[in-house]
């Protein structure tokens, strides 16, 4: 197969995978049952085995820096925009001070929902699936060094 054709197949593969993830997220009554325990088995295997396919070897520092730009701006321009919005919304229409330690902690960890950080911060406040973002650049760095590695037990081939 040459660099210009595509195959049909893994652009199908991909097309269910991100539909997955679509229907998944959406079924806001239906957490925790088997529909929705199925699609989240199903979605991100999906992801990874197409991934792993196309995978060619990179340098880690160009990792970082595709990883940045990519990934880790986008992830802080959409925090920053959510902080000032919610600071603006909670100051003029509710009169709340919503721009402090405890709500700027869990926008900068990369929480994804309301819970507890490992260091015990309440994380109350969350942007969102924007999460994912800070989480896919550290994978993917500890993914294309564990792929550099020389050790069997890592490679798997």
């Amino acid at each position: 197969m040459t660099a210009s054709k595509r195959n049909l197949s893994f652009d199908i593969a991909r097309a269910i995978a991100i539909y997955l993830v679509i229907i998944g997220h959406s079924m806001t009554g239906l957490w925790d049952t088997w529909q929705s325990n199925f699609i989240f088995a199903a979605n991100l295997p999906i992801f990874f085995i197409i991934s792993g396919y196309f995978y060619h070897s990179k340098r880690i520092k160009d990792v970082v820096q595709t990883g940045v730009n990519t990934l880790l701006i986008p992830f802080f321009i959409v925090t920053l925009l959510y902080i000032t919005l919610r600071t603006a919304l909670g100051e003029i229409v509710q009169h709340v001070h919503y721009l402090n330690f405890q709500t700027l902690i869990p926008l900068i960890y990369g929480n994804g929902a309301t819970g507890q950080s490992p260091f015990g911060f309440e994380l109350s406040s969350h942007a969102g699936a924007v999460w994912f973002l800070p989480t896919m650049f550290i994978a993917n760095i500890i993914f294309h060094w564990l792929m550099k590695s020389n050790k069997e037990i890592i490679r798997f081939t």
